[in-house]
């Protein structure tokens, strides 16, 4: 049997609300030369009945008796993966009809990218965030200080870079193991998204909640730890706190505090100047990114805030679209007017 050009991987787990739609986006791809190995595990709805009635050839249902985990999972689909390039799917989203397609034509013409993610239409309980995400492979890669800067289920991977590096996901993470995994890959291989919206994105309640546990953080953590070693900078308890809080643009309760996460940031600029591991542009319009969101987080610290914008020397790197930017200003100006009722504002 020949081998297709995509193996699309995609784990099922008591998904029958939404596994139809799911599929079906998947065999309805105006690109046609894939597998498409569906990986039960141990689900005890009717997610099995449902998958039993599709006669695709190209589909394959591989069974599990009992719960793997999503690590263990994936990496037996991507044993049995036979493409050149493997798709990423979850069994609650929904591919664009041209997803594939784009993906590999990319892929064919970027021999240095090894994954690729690509926008995203939010569902659920985001619908109607706009997603705003980096795009070329220097801002990708340096955005893995911070966080992930694919979507899972959007990444189309080129399977020989796994290979020839023998890299699988870590079996340990049973969340954020796509953080886990990215990081290492971004050592061997570019990453990047391709710009336009090529899947439906499904947030709902247990996926948030499963980002917000405990044993995520600290696993996000120690893969952060491991990429700030690289630039031998100190860190301690309270610079972790402070860069945590800047990834997840949390609202500061001070101009002070937004001083010292500029600063913080403009630590790590100096420290890739003294020690290269990412392109300089690529890491500005990382720290730009990251600081554009949680500007648009602090509104209530006013205008006064804008002050400290000005400081950043990095911030122009990245700009986040004009709705957004009047939003963050709009919430400024009425922080600002209400302040003398407020007791008024800390001080920079």
């Amino acid at each position: 049997m020949a081998e297709p050009m995509v193996s699309v991987v995609m784990p099922v787990f008591n998904a029958e609300r939404y596994l139809r739609d799911a599929v079906d986006s998947v065999l309805s791809q105006d690109f046609q030369d894939f597998e498409f190995i569906v990986l039960d595990d141990g689900s005890s709805d009717t997610s099995c009945d449902i998958l039993k009635g599709y006669e695709d050839p190209r589909l394959r249902v591989v069974h599990s008796t009992q719960n793997m985990g999503i690590p263990s999972v994936l990496n037996r689909g991507f044993s049995l993966a036979r493409g050149r390039y493997i798709a990423r799917m979850d069994a609650d989203d929904v591919c664009r009809p041209s997803r594939f397609s784009q993906q590999v034509a990319f892929l064919e013409s970027h021999q240095q990218i090894g994954v690729l993610g690509t926008r995203v239409a939010y569902l659920g309980i985001w619908k109607g965030v706009r997603d705003e995400r980096l795009m070329d492979a220097a801002s990708c890669s340096a955005y893995l200080l911070f966080g992930v800067p694919v979507v899972h289920p959007s990444v189309m991977i080129r399977r020989s870079v796994l290979r020839e590096h023998q890299l699988a996901y870590d079996v340990n993470f049973n969340t954020a193991q796509d953080f886990e995994l990215w990081s290492r890959m971004s050592r061997v291989t570019g990453i990047a998204n391709l710009p336009d919206v090529l899947l439906e994105y499904r947030m709902h309640e247990q996926n948030i909640t499963s980002r917000a546990t405990h044993a995520n953080a600290d696993r996000v953590q120690s893969v952060v730890l491991q990429q700030l070693a690289m630039l031998a900078l100190d860190t301690n308890d309270e610079t972790l706190r402070l860069h945590a809080s800047i990834t997840r643009a949390e609202r500061l309760a001070s101009l002070d505090e937004l001083e010292q996460a500029r600063v913080w940031l403009q630590r790590i600029r100096e420290a890739n100047g003294r020690t290269p591991c990412w392109d300089p542009c690529g890491l500005d319009q990382a720290l730009a990114f990251v600081w554009a969101r949680l500007m648009a987080n602090c509104g209530n610290l006013g205008l006064r805030a804008l002050v400290v914008n000005r400081r950043a020397e990095f911030r122009a790197a990245w700009r986040p679209c004009l709705s957004r930017r009047c939003r963050s200003l709009a919430s400024m100006l009425v922080h600002s007017a209400t302040a003398p009722f407020r007791g008024g504002e800390s001080s920079a």
